[in-house]
């Protein structure tokens, strides 16, 4: 009986260092998964990391000096001539870079508004096809100051 005994758990034994050895084969491979997706994952973030940098860089360069052809010069001297400081249609102009400034000039228009001033915002007064440099300087023209709003962008 004792030899039956001691053969079942031999028996038992490699069984057991079969199934261990599989559970170790099984969570090596299962870690090697999860490696690779981690270095996909940060190298996808790298990516975009790299891009939003990029982004901001372009962003914070200084801008090239709008220049206006002379016939659009000429418009806009003319709107400048015809409207006097009283017809000003506008309490403030607000300036800010979309990139990154977007929810703060909203925010501060809100509040401007809630104090009954009238503020002129591109994303409100732009009407689409039309050319943004010239409605931005007419809402500038029709405004009594304009304030602007500085990001790092």
């Amino acid at each position: 009986m004792k030899r039956q005994i001691d053969a079942a758990n031999r028996e038992i034994a490699a069984e057991n260092r079969r199934i261990q050895a599989r559970n170790h084969a099984a969570i090596d491979n299962y870690n090697r998964a999860v490696e690779q997706m981690n270095r996909r994952a940060d190298a996808h973030n790298k990516r975009v990391v790299g891009e939003i940098n990029r982004r901001l860089a372009v962003a914070s360069r200084p801008q090239v000096e709008l220049r206006y052809t002379p016939a659009e010069q000429e418009l806009v001297d003319r709107v400048h001539a015809a409207l006097p400081a009283e017809a000003r249609k506008h309490d403030l102009f607000g300036s800010y870079a979309r990139i990154d400034g977007a929810a703060v000039a909203e925010e501060l228009c809100a509040a401007l508004t809630a104090l009954d001033l009238d503020v002129w915002l591109d994303k409100v007064e732009i009407q689409p096809g039309k050319s943004m440099s010239r409605q931005m300087d007419h809402g500038l023209g029709l405004a009594r100051a304009g304030v602007v709003i500085l990001t790092p962008a």
